[in-house]
């Protein structure tokens, strides 16, 4: 069973309360995310996504460039450990309708986890992977003894 760790994403882009929204939506293009983390005082506080761009900014009529991110931020941040096991976030995330989960080890942000990561690991692994890798090393032989016969 994976872990946070092996799914989620290490470089995550940051942002402050204080950057307009405008140039929030900037950073997020040029580091191709669809969210940041926003840090106040040394440590993450909350997330801003292009999804609260569109709801709260767009959507409202308002104009980008006047408005800062702190009035647009989701907070407080939910957050979940990288040893926890990568079934326990998307739970965590199905039940507080999350779509980006931030990786905090000692209060240090390590990383994020999207669906996109899910989404990358299911491509990547097989159904027949998943049950090898939970029944053990040497669970393939039986399977492949039994398409041979």
């Amino acid at each position: 069973m994976p872990r946070v760790r092996d799914l989620m994403t290490v470089d995550v882009p940051l942002t402050t309360l204080n950057t307009p929204v405008s140039d929030a939506a900037r950073l997020m293009r040029a580091a191709d995310r669809d969210s940041l983390i926003v840090f106040d005082l040394g440590r993450a506080i909350g997330i801003v996504t292009e999804r609260d761009i569109i709801r709260k900014i767009t959507a409202e009529g308002l104009d980008a460039m006047h408005v800062h991110v702190g009035k647009i931020v989701s907070s407080p941040l939910i957050t979940i450990h990288p040893d926890r096991p990568a079934r326990e976030a998307a739970a965590l995330m199905l039940e507080k309708k999350i779509r980006h989960l931030p990786v905090v080890k000692d209060n240090r942000l390590l990383g994020i986890i999207t669906l996109a990561d899910f989404a990358k690991h299911m491509r990547k692994k097989s159904v027949k992977d998943e049950f090898i890798e939970s029944m053990g090393k040497d669970a393939d032989q039986p399977l492949a003894l039994m398409q041979q016969g």
